[in-house]
């Protein structure tokens, strides 16, 4: 079943994992439920990682072409050299 995810992605949260845990057996819930939860955790982390690296780049390539203008004493406060 394909669905668009947004923000009301929170208010189906909860009909889906009772529907998906529901259809098994009472000794199998807890498991499944705990499933979701650690899928729903990677996902967020992946995500996020993800994110903040595609920024992170974006941001580095932007910050080195704008530090170019500037005078050389005034990029050394802006990007200090590494050691």
């Amino acid at each position: 079943m394909s669905r668009a995810s947004g923000g009301a992605d929170p208010l189906f949260d909860c009909q889906r994992v009772l529907s998906i845990v529901a259809a098994l057996p009472p000794g199998k819930q807890g498991v499944a439920s705990a499933l979701n939860d650690l899928t729903r955790e990677i996902g967020g982390v992946l995500g996020i990682a993800v994110l903040g690296s595609v920024f992170n780049a974006r941001y580095r390539s932007d910050t080195g072409d704008a530090v170019s203008a500037l005078p050389a004493a005034a990029a050394m406060i802006v990007l200090p050299r590494r050691r």
